[in-house]
């Protein structure tokens, strides 16, 4: 398309139009797409704009040396856009993790009630973890209790007796690829679980890892208040 552009746009203009397609690219597509993007525009600027057209033959050695500048400047600032796109990402993220984890902190100061500091976590999980579900089991004496589900209520994909028939010493750490059950832990004692379910074909990166091992010590210490709660009212 830009060889239709208007007549006054001069030559030494075309390059920095292919560049700014490039950055483009980057921005929205992502490194490999920048790079094909950046052979595609030179190309183009052989085939349509060095003499002679229409032909990838140059007539004069310093046309292929603007030709190997422009493809070495588009590949390394396709590069960059896209590094800058995925530092962005990344921030966003840590600010939500961050968030995530203050929210969580907060519920546990605040609320009076532990079931509903329980659900504040699980959905501070939601929002930090692409997530189906999740849920937090407590081990209670003579059974077990679903205290907390993600989406509100009981958790979507299982009913009572699949969560609760788990014990301390019958729990597993992962039942598929998608589906992991972590245990909640207080001082070496198994107060519950919490089982996450993520989004088909998604994983846990190492930063999720830690926030989502975090939420499940936050976890812990509201069944421990429960247990004391307990303790002190008998």
């Amino acid at each position: 398309l830009i060889q239709y552009l208007p007549i006054y746009i001069s030559a030494p203009n075309i390059p920095v139009l292919f560049l700014l397609d490039v950055m483009l690219v980057a921005l929205f597509f992502g490194r490999a797409a920048a790079i094909i993007c950046a052979v595609c525009a030179f190309l183009a600027i052989n085939w349509f704009f060095v003499t002679p057209r229409y032909t990838f033959s140059v007539q004069e050695p310093t046309e292929w040396i603007s030709l190997c500048i422009f493809l070495f400047t588009a590949i390394v600032t396709g590069q960059l856009m896209a590094l800058l796109k995925a530092r962005a990402s990344e921030a966003r993220q840590h600010q939500r993790e961050t968030a995530a984890i203050s929210d969580a902190s907060w519920a546990i100061a605040s609320h009076l009630d532990n079931n509903s500091a329980l659900m504040e976590v699980v959905q501070q999980l939601a929002k930090v973890v692409e997530i189906r579900s999740a849920a937090v089991v407590s081990f209670e004496s003579p059974g077990s209790r679903l205290v907390a589900a993600y989406p509100d209520g009981l958790a979507q994909d299982w009913s009572d007796p699949d969560l609760l028939r788990w014990t301390p010493g019958n729990l597993p750490t992962k039942v598929t690829d998608d589906c992991l059950y972590l245990p909640i832990e207080m001082n070496k004692v198994t107060l519950g679980f919490m089982l996450i379910e993520l989004t088909k074909g998604k994983k846990i990166s190492s930063s999720q890892k830690q926030i989502v091992d975090t939420l499940v010590n936050h976890s812990a210490i509201i069944l421990q208040r429960v247990e004391l709660m307990k303790i002190e009212s008998r």
